[in-house]
């Protein structure tokens, strides 16, 4: 396990950025300070997935979201219908998860995060940090905590839930504020639904 210190995840510099890129595409788990609580990153990858079920201790049937620099992106991934993609975009960067279900998959690692439905989460996320990771790769992220446990904000309470000995990096940052995850919302019915109050407030 190797940790490093950073100042502002708002504006990480280019070295820190360039490093845990190289971590990622080694196949590595990054934790690391997000816009809403501590979370864990990597690219999607079966391998990668099945590390942080067991850093989790969670069940693999359970579903990771898709972090994406903008929502651009996902037009390389699979299609999207007009009306969630304009209300995706209408509410990005910003602190939600939504939940959607994509039409056509044009990435075959999609796969590996589509729910037994056939969904997938996507965020856009505030942090730059995240949103230039997330230009290098294709990229899933998930609370750093156990399942089941309270989110964790500092990489004291990091160690007190999972064995960091697990994770290839810890980016140490103390997140001062006790913000709530992510507002998760599934939009892939008739009308948006809120599956869990979070951080993210719909105007």
């Amino acid at each position: 396990m190797e940790r490093i210190k950073i100042d502002d995840p708002y504006k990480p510099n280019r070295e820190t950025i360039n490093h845990i890129v190289k971590v990622i595409d080694d196949g590595g788990i990054v934790a690391f300070p997000s816009d809403t609580v501590f979370g864990l990153m990597a690219k999607v990858g079966i391998a990668e997935i099945a590390h942080v079920n067991t850093i989790k201790n969670r069940q693999s049937n359970k579903n990771y979201a898709l972090i994406l620099n903008n929502i651009k992106n996902s037009l390389k991934l699979f299609d999207l219908d007009k009306i969630t993609y304009n209300f995706i975009n209408q509410h990005t960067p910003g602190l939600f998860t939504f939940i959607v279900k994509p039409g056509k998959i044009l990435n075959n690692n999609i796969h590996l995060l589509l729910s037994d439905e056939g969904k997938i989460g996507i965020r856009v996320p505030e942090s730059d940090l995240m949103r230039q990771v997330a230009s290098k790769f294709l990229l899933f992220a998930t609370s750093a905590n156990l399942s089941g446990q309270p989110s964790v904000y500092t990489v004291s309470e990091l160690k007190k839930q999972i064995d960091i000995n697990l994770i290839d990096l810890v980016v140490d940052y103390n997140l001062n504020s006790r913000t709530l995850a992510s507002t998760v919302i599934d939009i892939s019915g008739d009308k948006p639904t809120i599956l869990r109050q979070g951080s993210g407030i719909l105007n």
